[in-house]
């Protein structure tokens, strides 16, 4: 039996949304923040978990 906690592959999805560099001066600790997101997507890519990324505007915004 399953455990509650634990995650269906097949609804499952690491979703990672906007994360640009000109952000850096807005984002309270900005570098740590994209060192986790880095590991979260090392993980989900080890456990072969769906990556989504989004970035918004890339031209306008950096």
């Amino acid at each position: 039996m399953r455990h509650r906690n634990t995650l269906n592959l097949a609804q499952t999805a690491l979703v990672i949304i906007d994360m640009q560099e000109a952000f850096r001066a807005k984002i309270s600790d900005f570098a740590e923040t994209a060192a986790r997101i880095a590991l979260l997507a090392h993980a989900a890519q080890l456990l072969q978990v769906p990556l989504l990324v989004t970035e918004q505007y890339p031209r306008g915004l950096g």
